[in-house]
């Protein structure tokens, strides 16, 4: 058990490292070719931070653990959308560019739609849930469709940038990157965040699994937390350096990589079961992606009430889990 909690202790270390190195180096790339942060936010750095959750998910697709497979999605979103998103906004009110308010954050919302609707096949009296391999592909096609529209977007604004250059140098205060330099230090710091990620959950399974917890509430909980630690990091320091786009685009953007990229993947594998309770877990989603979505359009922003209160209702929505499910 002194083992466990030592590797459990180095992964966090490890995992905040590499986020730190993995952020600042992000940015610099961005300041360099003119990108946006919301793009290098919605790209690069969401799809470093949600490669826990692939490899989690895939894996525990091929064993056959559909509650881990699904639950860590599911789970991870709602961890990222209020949890994550909550404290982001509870530190600093997070304002929100036109591109996430009216693109990529409505698209995460189809996202969860789109899960609830292949995942509930008893609706329409077709028998057992499951998210089948033709599922699978048409998750990875509206994936496909996102990446589409976040490269086309990309090419526009780099049109714009020496502008966009002179605003990342007045909010960041980068110095002049250097590419080699840059190029290491982001790599180290993925191979940090995915590497602490897949400490920190291989410790806490082991944990969970001793005390005799069930295989879907551990999805929910210990895989989804420890799968979404690199998002939570990476935003969490994000906000901490003023860089807000990156910080909400992260967030976002890893749950459409969940739920197109990651579950479509494994879905496209294997065929996944999906019981009642992954079900309701989606709806959650779905509602609460809508409800929140609401104040932030017409705020334009996160304010620190709605993350103070995107909190709450994930400390609810766990104390549920815990005493329905156990």
């Amino acid at each position: 058990m002194f083992l466990t909690i030592l590797l459990l202790l180095s992964g966090f270390i490890l995992l905040i490292k590499g986020a730190d190195w993995f952020v600042d180096n992000a940015s610099s790339f961005a300041f360099r070719f003119g990108i946006p942060a919301h793009i290098i936010g919605m790209t690069v750095v969401a799809f470093g931070t949600s490669a826990p959750e692939l490899s989690v998910s895939i894996t525990a697709a091929l064993r056959g653990s559909s509650g881990i497979a699904i639950g860590n999605v599911v789970g991870s979103c709602l961890i990222n959308l209020l949890l994550v998103g909550g404290i982001s906004a509870a530190m600093r009110p997070l304002p929100i560019n036109k591109s996430i308010l009216f693109k990529n954050y409505p698209y995460s919302i189809v996202g969860a739609i789109v899960l609830l609707i292949l995942s509930y096949d008893s609706f329409f009296e077709t028998g057992k849930n499951f998210l089948s391999r033709g599922d699978g592909a048409i998750l990875l096609i509206f994936f496909l469709i996102f990446l589409y529209f976040t490269v086309s977007e990309t090419k526009q604004n780099l049109r714009e940038e020496k502008q966009e250059k002179a605003e990342w140098k007045e909010s960041l205060e980068l110095k002049k990157p250097n590419p080699v330099k840059n190029t290491i230090l982001l790599l180290l710091g993925l191979v940090g965040v995915v590497g602490g990620g897949q400490l920190i959950v291989t410790q806490a399974v082991s944990i969970a699994s001793a005390a005799g917890i069930s295989e879907g509430l551990i999805g929910l909980t210990v895989v989804a937390i420890g799968t979404s630690l690199p998002e939570s990091v990476t935003s969490v320091i994000a906000v901490k350096k003023g860089n807000s786009d990156i910080a909400l685009s992260n967030i976002i953007g890893s749950n459409i990589y969940n739920i197109f990229l990651i579950l479509g993947l494994s879905a496209f594998i294997t065929a996944i079961p999906v019981d009642v309770d992954s079900v309701f877990d989606t709806f959650i989603l779905c509602v609460t992606s809508m409800l929140f979505y609401i104040p932030m359009f017409f705020a334009k922003k996160v304010s620190r009430p709605v993350g103070i209160l995107m909190i709450v209702t994930y400390l609810v929505y766990l104390s549920y889990l815990i005493f329905s499910r156990l």
